[in-house]
């Protein structure tokens, strides 16, 4: 039998049998034989596909190579083999740790998780979820639920069911890695389109957690990016052998589309299949590593980063805690002067910040002025060190020195600060001139005046006879009828000037008091 013969043979038998080709004609290109949990269920009219895949949470044992048979472990402990067996090496946590886990990474609840996932045709705002998958928890298991869409027109009926059994399952929280930007709102719109009641799915009535968020919050700048094989990678040390890109997901379903029964198309829908469900069973295992970062930060930046977290979610407390662990073992060597690293004078800033907020500003004083010794021409830690000086210990001059030291002076709080200490130096020389005010921390209260009732009566005196050479002689006064008190003074008229033309313009009365105590009263023309 010829080489050609034989190839056509081959494609005959793997028409009837994909699994017999490898064996006959050594290593073909094939996906791995689909496990019984994982085989698909075709719905009513074919619009789409729904399959259920079992990952249980315990892992059998593995059996090295070379034994001939493999230990006696419980069938229902084994996962399914997906792109390399990368499911076997996924350490899952407990339905109980879970809850504790999403509830650190800012879920409101965490009892009833629901991971959600989906695959389109695109990127833009006509995209078409033509995959959609959810994964629960059950008893000792995580149920993964795909549904795959198999002619255009069932787009209705698949999301239709999708809902129903969100609305089943009662998610608290909903689970999802950057859905909060694209797969719930393409799922509401594409419900919205067809007419179906999306309220599952709205902000408003659904706790909605995005991993992505504290993903990127904790492990930006640490890889590469953070996308979630990145992740799974570095954090969880899965490796997926045989995957899809994700760039080429939307041309295998179009391809699969048009030619159904091409074998081709069909292993390549396989592995986007099986992209989905590892996808959806990383989850829980993410939030679990991501939330113990949180907890149990290594490294000082780690404890920053969580400090920022904690601190976004309004757990100040927790934020404190998180980075006094690894500032407080440095801040004695920071008051000494000793030279210590510089990510520990930012991270003494950030706690610095924390404890003022929390009411504790003696602490905040002491740790920004350790920040400020580690290097004095930092505009951050002058800033925040000569404010305190400024308004709250009220030491002008050592305010102006810190902040003059800056690399980045304010004038105007220099030019504050010298107006503020000329007043005060203007206030300690006049304090010399007159010792007596000098005791005084704040000027002495203005007497309130007696009443008038209490005033002592003045002594009435006669008025003295006025200057010849000023006054011209008075008419006398026309006299009176009733005869007048003795002590009452007569009113005099009004004198002119001997030697002016003008009259008087005003007067001015002034009172004087001679060596023996008399009272005088005269009258100054001018």
């Amino acid at each position: 039998m010829d080489l050609l013969t034989r190839l056509a043979h081959a494609r005959a038998l793997e028409r009837l049998d994909t699994g017999a080709v490898g064996e006959a004609f050594g290593s073909v290109d094939r996906p791995a034989p689909v496990t019984p949990t994982a085989a698909r269920v075709p719905e009513a009219g074919a619009s789409f596909e729904r399959r259920e895949v079992v990952v249980p949470l315990a892992v059998a044992p593995r059996v090295p190579r070379g034994f001939a048979e493999r230990l006696a472990t419980d069938l229902a402990t084994d996962r399914p083999a997906m792109l390399g067996g990368c499911l076997d090496r996924l350490v899952l946590p407990t339905s109980s740790a879970l809850a504790r886990d999403l509830v650190c990474l800012g879920a409101a609840r965490g009892g009833r998780p629901v991971f959600i996932d989906t695959e389109t045709t695109g990127l833009g705002g006509v995209a078409l979820p033509f995959m959609v998958g959810i994964a629960w928890y059950g008893p000792g298991s995580l149920t993964v639920t795909q549904w795959t869409l198999s002619r255009l027109g069932g787009e209705a009926a698949l999301l239709a069911d999708v809902l129903a059994t969100l609305r089943n399952l009662g998610p608290d929280p909903l689970v999802s890695f950057n859905g909060a930007s694209f797969d719930l709102p393409l799922l509401r719109v594409r419900a919205r389109r067809h007419g179906l009641c999306e309220r599952v799915l709205a902000a408003r009535q659904v706790d909605h957690l995005d991993l992505l968020v504290p993903a990127r919050r904790l492990h930006s700048g640490f890889g590469p990016d953070c996308r979630l094989g990145t992740l799974e990678r570095d954090l969880l040390g899965l490796r997926r052998r045989g995957d899809i890109d994700s760039a080429e997901i939307p041309a295998v379903y179009w391809r699969w589309l048009q030619a159904p029964d091409d074998l081709h198309a069909q292993r390549r829908l396989q592995a986007v299949r099986d992209h989905n469900v590892v996808d959806l069973a990383s989850l829980p295992a993410l939030a679990a590593t991501l939330a113990r970062t949180i907890r149990e930060p290594e490294g000082l930046e780690r404890a920053r980063r969580a400090a920022r977290h904690f601190a976004k979610l309004g757990a100040h407390d927790q934020a404190r805690l998180s980075l006094a662990r690894f500032v407080e073992p440095g801040l004695a060597r920071a008051q000494q002067g000793q030279a210590l690293a510089k990510g520990w004078r930012e991270a003494a800033l950030e706690l610095a910040e924390l404890e003022r907020r929390g009411g504790t500003r003696e602490r905040a004083a002491v740790l920004w002025r350790a920040a400020w010794r580690q290097e004095p021409s930092c505009p951050v830690s002058s800033e925040a060190w000569a404010k305190h000086l400024e308004h709250h210990a009220r030491d002008f001059g050592e305010a102006l020195r810190v902040a003059r030291a800056s690399r980045l002076a304010c004038p105007r709080r220099i030019a504050r600060l010298e107006r503020k200490l000329a007043g005060v130096h203007a206030a300690a020389g006049a304090d010399r001139v007159a010792p007596e005010r000098a005791t005084c921390s704040k000027p002495a209260p203005i007497p309130e005046p007696a009443p008038i009732s209490e005033l002592p009566e003045l002594a009435t005196l006669p008025q003295p006879a006025e200057p010849a050479e000023l006054l011209e002689p008075a008419e006398p006064a026309e006299p009176l009828g009733a005869p007048r008190s003795p002590a009452r003074v007569e009113p005099r008229p009004e004198p002119r000037l001997a030697h002016s033309p003008r009259t008087a313009r005003s007067t001015l009365l002034s009172v004087a008091e001679d060596g023996s105590g008399a009272r005088r009263r005269y009258r100054l023309l001018r």
